[in-house]
């Protein structure tokens, strides 16, 4: 069983003890006439992985609340774009909404043939949760910090190969980046996500990798990976002691991962409001916000206005920088 299968299997037994707890403090009305038939909740990713668990689980939550069936649709492929498409082709009435991750502010830059516009085809509903991503080097690198491991690949340019957990994700822009500022040479190695990843990195066949720590967290823990920094401002949930990237001395590479929620641009606002009360709601007790704190992730819970300046701010920054960077899926 890999790390994906560990994140997934803890929130859902988590989620699984919590499916008695009503929610019935969310506040507000179902706007009149909605919801009278199954919502569907669209995964860009497939199952089995920590953000369908959170999928699930805020399915679950929701159709406790709204009286209506919230059904999973997984439909992954290019990055998440595949799923994303699907809630941009929907009928604005409320009965579709779509996970997304920080892939969804990437996709744009690299993919010319999306299928929609991410600033004009949705509606922000609310970002769930974020979470700082972590440097992780194999135990075979002599490093015990940043500066020793620039260091060291200055010293031994075209050695080392980073992993990248698939598609053109935050980790491999982030590293590209990382490679940008120090001036290092290192070699990318493209896996299918971020589980086939780690198991390579703690098997020696690649050397470091940015990723988020679900993915990574045990390994460490067992001290088959060690983590020498963090690309947050504020340390992932679970490694207090962790340097970030602007204590080592690349104050730029301040970046996380991260999910939301939208839904179809021209969606009733009624709806809009009714579905980020009831997500918040979720998100904020305590029993949840420990199970997703348990995976490292940070509850964010904020309002439609706040989630569309977010990815407004994202589309910006990462347009910069995939021209900057040269970057390509």
């Amino acid at each position: 069983m890999n790390s994906i299968d560990i994140s997934r299997r803890r929130i859902v037994t988590a989620a699984g003890g919590l499916l008695a707890a009503s929610f019935a403090h969310a506040q507000g009305a179902n706007p009149a006439g909605w919801p009278t038939k199954p919502i569907r909740l669209v995964i860009p990713y497939g199952t089995g992985g920590a953000t369908d668990a959170i999928g699930r689980l805020l399915a679950t939550k929701m159709a406790d609340v709204l009286g209506q069936p919230v059904v999973i649709d997984n439909r992954p492929g290019a990055n998440g774009a595949i799923g994303t498409a699907e809630v941009a082709r929907a009928p604005a009435d409320g009965y579709t909404f779509g996970l997304v991750s920080s892939s969804h502010v990437v996709n744009p830059f690299v993919n010319k043939d999306i299928g929609y516009n991410v600033r004009a085809d949705f509606a922000p509903v609310t970002t769930l949760t974020r979470l700082s991503s972590v440097l992780v080097v194999h135990p075979s690198v002599p490093a015990r910090n940043v500066r020793e491991l620039v260091a060291l690949v200055k010293q031994n340019p075209d050695k080392y190969f980073y992993g990248i957990a698939g598609g053109l994700s935050n980790g491999h822009v982030m590293m590209e980046r990382f490679k940008h500022e120090a001036g290092l040479k290192v070699t990318p190695v493209v896996f299918k996500g971020a589980g086939p990843a780690a198991l390579e990195l703690v098997a020696g066949r690649i050397q470091m990798m940015i990723v988020a720590p679900p993915g990574v967290k045990q390994f460490i823990e067992a001290g088959k990976l060690n983590a020498l920094a963090s690309t947050g401002s504020r340390n992932p949930v679970g490694f207090p002691n962790l340097p970030n990237m602007a204590d080592e001395g690349f104050s730029q590479l301040e970046s996380y991962e991260w999910l939301g929620l939208i839904t179809r641009a021209g969606t009733p606002r009624p709806i809009v409001d009714r579905v980020n009360s009831v997500v918040v709601s979720v998100l904020r007790d305590p029993a949840v916000t420990k199970v997703l704190n348990g995976q490292s992730h940070e509850v964010v819970a904020d309002s439609p206005e706040a989630m569309g300046q977010f990815i407004n701010r994202e589309l910006d920054r990462f347009s910069v920088l995939v021209k900057t960077l040269d970057l390509k899926d």
